[in-house]
């Protein structure tokens, strides 16, 4: 027959491992819970990341969209400056020849020739 003490100590010993498995096992629950936090604010932060990340890309897009219209316009305005040039050149050609014959006339005038 077995001793008691031996039956204690292998009471004992049955005892500590139904303890050591229930607390490993609260352990890695409290560690899975933890783990579940941590990927939850994790993907919370990415999530942010992502949305940030969108409307940048938007804004970059609204921005070339803009510069590719005022580099149409400044063409636009670039081919409207050379005729605007073009015209101005011929107004004043055109004002040099009115000066021309108004001071020719003025000549006549202040100096009539003999008929």
């Amino acid at each position: 027959m077995i001793d008691p003490s031996t039956w204690i100590a292998l009471a004992a010993l049955a005892v500590s491992l139904v303890l050591g498995v229930l607390n490993a096992n609260h352990q890695s629950n409290g560690d899975v819970k933890a783990q579940i936090d941590d990927a939850r604010a994790e993907a919370s932060r990415q999530a942010r990341i992502e949305t940030s990340l969108t409307a940048i890309q938007s804004d970059t897009s609204d921005i070339k969209s803009e510069m590719r219209s005022m580099k149409n316009d400044v063409q636009d305005m670039s081919k409207r400056l050379v005729i605007v040039e073009q015209s101005t050149r011929s107004a004043h050609h055109r004002i040099d020849e009115i000066v021309k014959r108004r001071n020719l006339l003025n000549d006549q005038l202040e100096n009539p020739t003999e008929e």
